[in-house]
């Protein structure tokens, strides 16, 4: 819901900049400088924004992708962790009863 959040404060400011940008605009045409230069320009500079964003955004590495490398790496290594102190633990508490615990080979210490 956070996210939600705050792309739509995002969103809203970026809006509430190109209002003042276009305001500017309009306010400063002449008879070299027309409305239709502005609208124009508009478009353009949308339309480049979405090309670029398109070209763009596959080729970098998300934040999502690297959330989720990042948690599967810390997920594996909590394993190994939990199964290293797993068998310490039962080690400890049971091998008095002659129940043979095997070693492993790549145990973390």
């Amino acid at each position: 819901m956070g996210a939600v959040v705050s792309e739509t404060i995002a969103f809203a400011s970026t809006n509430l900049d190109d209002i003042f940008i276009l305001m500017m605009l309009f306010s400063q045409r002449n008879f070299k400088f027309r409305n239709h230069h502005i609208v124009i320009g508009q478009y353009l500079g949308i339309a480049i924004l979405t090309i670029l964003s398109i070209i763009v955004v596959p080729v970098m590495p998300s934040v999502m992708g690297v959330a989720v490398y990042d948690s599967y790496v810390n997920t594996v290594e909590n394993n190994k962790l939990f199964k290293s102190e797993q068998r310490k633990f039962l080690t400890k508490q049971y091998q008095q009863y002659r129940v043979k615990i095997p070693a492993l080979v790549d145990e973390v210490r």
